[in-house]
C-alpha cells in the first residue's frame, strides 16, 4: 500500500494577554453580567498528545481537580471555563458570591465563583477562579459525570488539533507545528503526474472565522454564519428564524428535535434538509435542524461535531482559521522540542452575550 503525504506547517503567534469569559456549550447558556479573573497556565510540553473519550457525540477530557480523575466537556464555544458547584463544594472548595448570570432563555442560572487548579491530561494545568456552575443537567443528558467545562479562554495560546477518528486531541506552543496528512493509494506505482491528481484530495481546507469563531458557509446556496461549535453535537443547528428563510418547505421533514441547557430545560426544533457549501466543498442533503424559542444568538447557527468530528480539524487561534483535512487522510502531528512555557492570563473575562 502506497501512502502519499502533505505537509502544512502552522506557525504560531503570541499568546494574546486580554481573553474573553462568557459560557457554554450547546446544551447550556451564556454569561450576560461582566466578571474580571486572572487564570495562570503550565504547560511543559512543546506539543501534547491528550486522548478523548465520545459520548453521546460529546468529547470529554481526561483530567485531575482536587486529586480526584473527572471529565470535562470540550467546548471552544464556551468563552469561560467551568466548574461544577457540587463537585467544588465536596472537595471544599470556597464558592464566593458572582455578578454573573448563565442566560438560558427563559431563566437566568445563578452562578458562583472559585478557585482550582485544574490538569488536563498530563499536559496541561490551568489555575485560577472559576466560574462554579450547575452541571447536572448536561451530566444527566450525556449520562456520565461532568465535573467541568473546558472553555476558550484556556485555548486561545495554543493551536489544537482533534482527531475524533483516532481519539485524541493535540495542543501545541507557539512556534511551529507540523501537521502531516497521509493518504493511503490502492497498492499501485504513483508517477509524478498520478501523484499530481492526487494531491488536491490530500490538501487540507482553511477557513477563516471571526471573533466568536463564526465562519461564512451557504445553505441552498443562501449564506449564512455560523459558530464553529465543539460543543454541539449536531451538524448545523440554525435559529429558527433563519432556519424558515433558507429551509423550503418541501425540504422539511416534519421530525422533531430538541437539546437540553444546563438548566435542564428542553428546547424543541424541526429537522430539514439542505445543501451544505463551505471553502467550495459541498454536502448535498445535510440534515439543518431549527431551534424555536428565544435566544440570545448573535450569529445565524452552529457548526457541530457531527461535521467537524468527520475528519481531522485544527483551531489555529492566532491565525483565526479552521483547517479541516479530508475525511480519508491519516494526520500526524510533531514539533521542534522547546521549553516549558507559563503564561498568565490578566483579564479572563468580560462575557458578552451569546447562545
Amino acid at each position: 500500500m502506497i501512502r502519499l503525504a502533505v505537509t502544512c506547517s502552522l506557525l504560531l503567534a503570541t499568546p494574546a494577554a486580554g481573553l474573553a469569559a462568557t459560557v457554554v456549550p450547546n446544551t447550556a447558556p451564556n454569561a450576560v453580567e461582566p466578571i474580571k479573573r486572572t487564570m495562570h497556565i503550565r504547560f511543559p510540553k512543546s506539543v501534547a498528545m491528550i486522548p478523548i473519550m465520545r459520548v453521546k457525540g460529546a468529547i470529554l477530557l481526561p483530567a485531575t481537580i482536587a486529586g480526584k480523575q473527572v471529565n470535562l466537556l470540550f467546548d471552544n464555544g464556551a468563552d469561560a471555563s467551568l466548574i461544577d458547584t457540587t463537585l467544588a463544594q465536596n472537595n471544599g472548595m470556597e464558592l464566593t458570591e458572582s455578578r454573573m448570570g448563565l442566560q438560558t432563555g427563559l431563566s437566568v442560572m445563578p452562578t458562583k465563583l472559585t478557585r482550582a487548579s485544574i490538569t488536563i491530561g498530563d499536559a496541561l494545568t490551568v489555575e485560577g477562579q472559576f466560574v462554579a456552575a450547575d452541571l447536572g443537567a448536561i451530566s444527566r443528558a450525556l449520562g456520565t459525570p461532568v465535573a467541568g467545562l473546558l472553555g476558550a479562554e484556556a485555548l486561545k495560546a495554543f493551536i489544537v488539533i482533534v482527531n475524533p477518528s483516532k481519539g485524541w486531541i493535540a495542543l501545541g506552543l507557539p512556534g511551529s507545528v507540523e501537521v502531516k496528512s497521509f493518504i493511503k493509494t490502492d497498492g499501485k506505482p504513483v508517477d509524478a503526474q498520478g501523484a499530481k491528481a492526487l494531491l488536491p484530495k490530500l490538501a487540507p481546507k482553511a477557513i477563516p472565522f471571526e471573533a466568536g469563531f463564526v465562519i461564512k458557509a451557504t445553505i441552498n446556496g443562501k449564506p449564512v454564519n455560523l459558530k464553529i461549535d465543539y460543543g454541539s453535537t449536531g451538524t448545523v443547528v440554525l435559529r429558527d428564524s433563519v432556519w424558515q428563510q433558507v429551509i423550503p418547505p418541501a425540504s422539511r421533514t416534519g421530525r422533531a428535535t430538541n437539546s437540553t441547557r444546563a438548566d435542564g430545560l428542553n428546547i424543541g426544533g424541526e429537522i430539514g434538509t439542505g445543501d451544505f457549501e463551505i471553502a467550495g466543498m459541498v454536502v448535498p442533503n445535510m440534515p439543518i435542524a431549527s431551534r424555536a424559542g428565544y435566544d440570545r444568538i448573535r450569529h445565524d447557527g452552529f457548526l457541530g461535531l457531527s461535521v467537524l468530528g468527520a475528519t481531522t480539524t485544527v483551531l489555529d487561534m492566532p491565525k483565526q482559521r479552521l483547517v479541516l483535512f479530508p475525511p480519508d487522510a491519516d494526520v500526524s502531528v510533531s514539533a521542534s522540542a522547546r521549553p516549558s512555557v507559563e503564561s498568565t492570563i490578566p483579564d479572563a473575562g468580560a462575557p458578552t452575550p451569546e447562545r
